[in-house]
């Protein structure tokens, strides 16, 4: 059975936005996962994708791996 994670709108729209800039789930993944997201600052300048990083340190199980 599907776990549903709930997450924000602002979060989801974080993400949305790098998906249509070509950043592929598993890119997502990566970075996030090295705990490095400054490769998409270029991306959209008014977000702060540090951002999820806190989602994923958080304990929100958002991502399938412990921050």
């Amino acid at each position: 059975m599907m776990e549903i994670n709930q997450i924000s709108l602002p979060i989801a729209y974080m993400i949305e936005t790098l998906r249509s800039h070509s950043v592929s789930n598993q890119e997502l993944l990566t970075q996030i996962e090295k705990k490095d997201v400054s490769v998409w600052d270029d991306i959209e300048t008014n977000f702060d994708f540090n951002v999820l990083l806190a989602v994923c340190r958080g304990g929100q199980q958002v991502f399938p791996f412990n921050c």
